[in-house]
């Protein structure tokens, strides 16, 4: 679905941002190397794409939130979990938010996701953890294609004037 063609701002996914930055400078601030360092470039882009978005009119809809980053934390031990769980906490996105579950069908690797289906499958389950934890409702594990859900997500954005949402793991 072209959320821009039907009236709605994406927010750009902050992870991949930085991934092909580090990538492109011959940094080390990824999940496959300094992790720690990808973790705090993650919040601080997070927390700064939020912040962007919070002074725009309009529906915004975002691949990722600040609870995405509290997951990765949580899953390599961070020292700055609390941090995060602090940012999750000052800045709140609107109460629901849409987890579309993992399709082996369209399941790829690139240059920037290098995790194996059952890794993704992993990580959707603690992403919704991690929103659950952070005070959001939520929609998980449709059996729905990517079409219909995609579908159901901007019906529901028109319906509610919905703020933010994250749409796959």
């Amino acid at each position: 679905m072209n959320w821009n063609g039907e009236g709605f701002e994406p927010a750009a996914e902050v992870a991949r941002q930085i991934i092909q930055e580090q990538v492109r400078s011959r940094g080390d601030a990824l999940s496959w190397s300094d992790r720690e360092r990808y973790c705090r470039l993650m919040l601080e882009g997070s927390i700064a794409s939020y912040l962007k978005h919070a002074a725009s009119e309009g529906t915004t809809f975002f691949d990722r939130g600040i609870p995405d980053t509290l997951r990765y934390a949580r899953m390599i031990g961070s020292p700055i979990e609390s941090a995060i769980s602090a940012a999750c906490d000052r800045s709140r996105y609107m109460g629901r938010v849409f987890l579309a579950r993992p399709w082996r069908e369209i399941h790829a690797t690139d240059t920037e996701r290098k995790q194996t289906y059952d890794k993704v499958v992993k990580t959707y389950h603690m992403m919704g953890e991690a929103y659950e934890d952070c005070g959001y409702g939520g929609s998980r594990d449709s059996a729905g294609s990517a079409r219909t859900e995609s579908r159901f997500c901007f019906e529901y954005a028109v319906e509610s004037s919905l703020y933010a949402m994250t749409l796959s793991p």
